[in-house]
């Protein structure tokens, strides 16, 4: 079993090293050889996904193996389907490693200091937890979420204000889906509208900066229209905080963002090739400066043992939605597509940006993870059809998405919540955000529209 499971994560790695080996000599022999590689990894993965999961990813294959048979294509053809989110799946693997120098030291308990010596009101406090929630979003993703509720979940209690903790969380989650490199929706409307992450970056802030901006103000009416029901607490002045570790906790956010920056300004790389190589790259690096070479080791250790078998749900998933896809492009269906849409949605833009976040919304309700739909909607919609610019195509996709993650009570966000809560997942999807949700699907799309006749 451990031969196995050993082979299993070095189909894995070697899947990753093929791709990005790949993406800079460009040879079809090797894109054949990853692509076969990666079946193996999906078949052996198969076997172990959970149930909704497995239905989704098996329905996505048969219906895409369907159209490929159907139309005579070929052996390639069913290969090029196979491997057509391949670099997503490569982001993936490797995203887990950017998170490696934030686990060097414990600089997670200064930012509970910082909370417990300043934090004295719950509207000052669930601030805290969204922006800092966000902060490490956007650098290690999903990981944040159990880092960030250890964190706080003991000043939540003291404040009587377990739900809105959990509010200022998910929701300032959900808005590194605006701009992150570390999220799949961003690679894929930069990698198919060949768009440049750093034009996303600074509307991705601003639709950060206004979300959590609405969610404070819900926490601040909730709050003065029940203030009996929450504590105030007195600051601890005797907590000593070593403003050391923040500014290397600050630090190194800043360096891993600007190094990324500076690669998709100078290099011309896509986003699904930059982020592996920084991901390989920058951990060490810091290790190095920081003379944590023993913590680095120990942390690939983790990394390997526990990290690389975490991904094969997404990896499942990304491949089967990219393999419908692919098919849906090679049998010529998916320029059908955009014939579904009602017309008179291009002569107001407002409307069809809210039309596209509104279907991938509902869609994920279903338990269908937003990778499908937005894959499909890229992959088979052209922006200048739909009467918005690829810009505002991109950033409707990216907030839908977003949105989607943290209504759906089968997100991987509120599954995890729901986990180190013991509450269903619905109560924190549905009954927690549900209402903050569709309001910031009315908000979102107008911002968004008045956006795109600004810029």
């Amino acid at each position: 079993m451990k031969f196995y499971n050993n082979l299993r994560r070095w189909l894995i790695l070697a899947f990753a090293f093929l791709y990005l080996s790949n993406y800079f000599i460009n040879s079809s022999h090797i894109k054949v050889l990853y692509s076969i590689v990666l079946l193996l990894v999906i078949l052996q993965a198969i076997p172990d996904l959970p149930k909704t999961n497995l239905k989704v990813s098996l329905s996505l294959f048969i219906i895409g193996g369907v159209f490929l048979y159907v139309n005579n294509i070929s052996l390639n053809g069913w290969l090029s389907a196979i491997a057509k989110n391949a670099g997503l799946i490569t982001l993936f693997i490797t995203v887990p490693l950017l998170g490696l120098p934030f686990f060097y030291e414990n600089y997670q308990e200064e930012l509970k200091k910082i909370a417990g010596k300043h934090m004295t009101n719950v509207c000052l406090f669930c601030l805290l937890t969204a922006v800092v929630t966000h902060i490490l979003g956007v650098i290690i993703s999903i990981g944040c979420i159990p880092i960030v509720y250890e964190l706080f979940n003991r000043n939540a209690r003291l404040y009587k204000a377990e739900k809105l903790f959990l509010a200022a969380l998910v929701q300032g989650y959900m808005t590194t889906g605006f701009w992150s490199p570390a999220w799949a929706s961003t690679a894929i409307v930069t990698h198919e509208l060949q768009i440049s992450w750093l034009r996303i970056i600074p509307f991705g802030i601003l639709l950060t900066t206004i979300s959590i901006s609405l969610t404070l103000l819900f926490i601040y009416i909730k709050v003065k229209r029940n203030p009996q029901l929450y504590q105030n607490l007195s600051p601890q002045p005797s907590l000593q905080i070593n403003w050391r570790y923040v500014f290397t906790l600050i630090t190194l956010i800043t360096s891993l963002i600007l190094i990324i920056m500076l690669f998709n300004y100078f290099t011309g790389w896509s986003i699904l090739a930059i982020i592996p190589v920084v991901a390989c790259i920058y951990p060490l690096v810091t290790a190095v400066v920081q003379k944590k070479l023993p913590q680095y080791k120990k942390g690939l250790g983790f990394y390997y043992d526990e990290k690389l078998f975490k991904t094969k749900n997404e990896v499942v998933l990304f491949t089967a939605a990219g393999f419908l896809g692919k098919s849906l492009e090679l049998s010529n269906v998916s320029q059908a597509i955009p014939q579904l849409l009602p017309s008179f949605l291009t002569n107001y833009p407002v409307l069809m940006i809210f039309f596209l976040m509104a279907i991938m919304l509902l869609i994920s309700l279903t338990g269908i993870h937003p990778v499908v739909t937005g894959s499909a909607l890229v992959g088979s919609l052209t922006p200048l059809s739909l009467g918005l610019s690829p810009l505002t195509f991109a950033l409707t996709i990216l907030a839908g998405w977003a949105i989607s993650i943290l209504v759906s009570p089968f997100s991987a966000v509120n599954l995890v919540m729901s986990g180190l809560t013991s509450m269903p997942s619905w109560d924190i999807s549905l009954k927690i955000n549900g209402r903050f949700g569709v309001f910031m699907l009315f908000i979102i799309s107008g911002i968004i529209a008045l956006l795109s006749n600004i810029f």
